[in-house]
Formats: C-alpha cells, sequence, structure tokens
C-alpha cells in the first residue's frame, strides 16, 4: 500500500473501526470515522459508526467493553439531540441500554437509566 491507495486507506480504517466497536470504545470509533469522512464528500460519520457499533453489540461483548460502550453511548446522546438527530439518539440510547444490562455494573445501568430517562423528557 501507498500512500496514493485511497481504497486501502479507507479499508485500514474500516478494520480500525471495527476493532475499536470489539472494544466499546466509542471515543476511538469517533475518531476513526472523522478521518474517514475526508475521503469521502457525502459521508455519514454518525451512521458509519453505529452500524459498526450495532455489528459489534450483536456479536456479544465482554462485560468491560459493554460498559465503556453504554457509557460513549450514553454521553454522547444529548449532542445527538442538540443535532435534531433523534432517530439516531434513540438507537444509540436502545444500545445503551443493552450494553449496560450486560456490563453486569449495577453504577453503570443506573446512569444510563437516568439517561434515558431525560432523553425521553426532551425529545
Amino acid at each position: 500500500m501507498t500512500m496514493d491507495d485511497v481504497a486501502g486507506r479507507f479499508a485500514m480504517l474500516v478494520e480500525a473501526r471495527d476493532l475499536a466497536a470489539a472494544a466499546g470504545d466509542v471515543t476511538l470509533i469517533s475518531s476513526i470515522s472523522n478521518l474517514a469522512g475526508s475521503y469521502h464528500d457525502d459521508f455519514d460519520h454518525r451512521e458509519w459508526m453505529t452500524e459498526a457499533l450495532e455489528a459489534a453489540a450483536k456479536k456479544g461483548l465482554p462485560s468491560a467493553a459493554n460498559k465503556r460502550l453504554a457509557q460513549g453511548l450514553a454521553d454522547r446522546v444529548e449532542q445527538l439531540t442538540q443535532d435534531d438527530e433523534y432517530e439516531l439518539a434513540k438507537r444509540w440510547m436502545d444500545m445503551a441500554r443493552i450494553a449496560s444490562t450486560r456490563a453486569s455494573d449495577p453504577a453503570t445501568v443506573k446512569k444510563v437509566a437516568d439517561q434515558i430517562k431525560q432523553f425521553d423528557r426532551d425529545k
């Protein structure tokens, strides 16, 4: 691969995104998504992130990754609602709820439940 191999670089970003999703690292996925967006003018980075997160969640993640995923998603929902991305915010909250339950961490479950209540009030 050379620096001129745009398709190869994008393929590496897809792989990096999927690995970050498997680790439940929403911050890293967001950074990778922003980089990937530089390759396409009409790139929807939030949808690209969501697809990877949903795929990883369906496979099942370790408890620690579920905890990171739940917290990372829930923390970003407020920005989505401010941007009027309610459908996407709901998908993220649904994933956060499932991940928090799978994390088996009462504090994470409570935090996500509180954020879901706030989301429901705000929308």
